[in-house]
């Protein structure tokens, strides 16, 4: 039996992905009925169901009425104090709950509010309001409760609203079941688009949950308590935090709160950078000259951080041999040269290199940081940064020799970028990527300033479609000078089969006043 159960167990591990299948599975027999329904249920909230015309989730309603069918007659009784009705008095033929292992609490909330329009749309007594939002929160937070008494272990855990979380802090308090289930989380996420992550439920995490691979939060002010979370994990890979007291916009906010703390959470990062391959700050200024601790690290993004001339010149200094991918984003000036050396010292593994900034203080280094990457990084895949008009020969060469790029977005290196007078003629460049043989681009973008003629897009998809290797994406920014009747081009070309998606796009504008 235990042989037959791993043989079952290898053969889902390909299916896992595939759950018509695997409910097609369970059909078998009873074995295997009860080795694939955990499976199933471990994360039913990671998977985002379609909504309708009127932002509900019928399947999502589902989800719930079965959780519901597992609730004790406690909780029935505590929904019906609230004037929720509905209930079935049916049982499940499995305690669905115990199998979770991932739980996205804005989900959670999402297919309530599903569970209850479909429940109460045709009940003539509330035709005029089917539920109320206290409803939805009771019954939210009692679920949320039951999950956390009845799974065994939740591995994952996507915050969103401040009840919510408060809740969780509630449960960690006061319920050993909670504590035990918390006690193994490997990833702990929030949601974007929502307010700050609770102080209060860092600080319960800190005592509860050490076992955390990955954190992706925000925070205001206090980050005393996620420094406490970070350090005291004991295998931190990926890590995520963005500052939100930042005005995020057209300008920057010129008072960095954190700017005076950030010597607190230095330490729980540094604590980490052995086990770290993924890190990830916006509007955070960590000090650039310890990244050399992170040996590990595949992945570094630097959002908004603020980092001024004296910063960047300690990218020379950096060498990250398994750096994969690389962004930085600033809103303040910046300067190419330490980059060049840092492709130099870090490119032998990068895929991805992303460099925004819309005033560049040596524009003429553009031509060197294509000429590094072409040199230093014969495995990249995607560039979006600066580049010459004139840089012609330089990206003749990069097409020719990392033979897997597919994706360029371009930015013209000049100063100021957003106020260009005259616009910069891309056909010269355009020329080179119409006509060069040997790359396999299927994706191309020109940002901000550029200019562009109808003959030379013509040239670009006539080219194009006499290549026979199919198609591809071209994108122009809003702001680039175009001709009159350029969406009529591309539109027809994409309905030849020879463009694919080809349109105007729209990318911010990184300045600082």
């Amino acid at each position: 039996m235990i042989l037959l159960r791993e043989i079952i167990l290898n053969i889902v591990e390909f299916l896992k992905d595939d759950i018509s299948t695997l409910y097609s599975c369970i059909l078998v027999n009873r074995e295997w009925c009860k080795i694939i329904i955990p499976i199933l249920w471990n994360d039913t909230f990671k998977r985002i169901r379609p909504f309708n015309n009127n932002g509900q989730s019928p399947e999502g309603k589902q989800l719930i009425s079965t959780y519901i069918k597992s609730l004790s007659q406690e909780s029935r009784k505590s929904l019906k104090k609230y004037g929720i009705k509905f209930l079935t008095k049916e049982k499940s033929l499995f305690n669905y709950s115990e199998f979770l292992r991932s739980l996205d609490a804005y989900y959670l909330k999402v297919y309530v509010r599903s569970w209850f329009y479909f429940t109460t749309r045709d009940d003539i007594d509330i035709a005029k309001k089917n539920y109320k939002t206290e409803q939805i929160q009771i019954m939210s937070l009692l679920l949320l409760n039951h999950f956390l008494e009845q799974s065994s272990c939740l591995i994952s855990l996507k915050i969103a609203s401040s009840d919510i979380t408060e809740e969780i802090v509630k449960a960690l308090q006061n319920n050993s079941q909670a504590r035990s289930c918390l006690s193994n989380l490997k990833s702990l996420k929030q949601h974007h688009n929502v307010h700050p992550v609770s102080t209060r439920l860092l600080s319960q995490l800190a005592e509860h949950s050490w076992n955390i691979q990955h954190i992706d939060v925000a925070i205001h002010t206090e980050i005393s308590e996620l420094s406490t979370l970070i350090f005291f994990q004991r295998n931190l890979k990926r890590l995520t935090i963005r500052n939100k007291n930042v005005v995020v916009g057209s300008r920057i906010c010129k008072n960095y709160t954190l700017s005076n703390r950030i010597d607190d959470i230095v330490p729980a990062i540094l604590h980490q950078s052995s086990s770290m391959t993924q890190l990830k700050l916006e509007s955070i200024k960590f000090p650039l000259e310890f990244l050399n601790q992170f040996n590990n690290l595949t992945e570094l993004e630097l959002k908004l951080c603020g980092y001024n001339q004296e910063d960047l010149n300690n990218f020379t200094q950096i060498s990250l041999n398994n750096l994969e991918i690389f962004l930085l984003e600033s809103k303040y000036p910046i300067y190419l040269k330490p980059f060049v050396d840092f492709i130099r010292n870090s490119g032998k593994n990068l895929k991805k290199f992303l460099l925004h900034g819309c005033q560049i203080e040596d524009p003429e280094n553009a031509q060197s940081i294509i000429t590094s990457l072409t040199n230093f990084s014969p495995n990249l895949v995607y560039y979006d940064g600066p580049i010459l008009k004139d840089n012609t020969f330089e990206l003749e060469t990069m097409l020719n020799q990392c033979t897997q790029l597919r994706t360029l977005l371009l930015h013209p290196s000049i100063p100021r970028c957003y106020s260009p007078i005259p616009s910069i003629n891309f056909d010269p460049l355009f020329n080179i990527i119409t006509h060069n043989k040997s790359h396999k681009l299927e994706n191309l973008v020109i940002i901000h300033a550029w200019k562009i003629s109808e003959g030379a897009l013509l040239d670009f998809f006539e080219t194009h479609k006499k290549k026979n290797i199919g198609p591809i994406q071209f994108n122009y920014e809003k702001d680039c000078t175009v001709f009159p009747g350029i969406s009529t081009i591309c539109s027809k070309y994409n309905d030849f089969g020879v463009g694919l998606d080809c349109k105007i796009t729209y990318y911010p504008k990184y300045y600082y006043h």
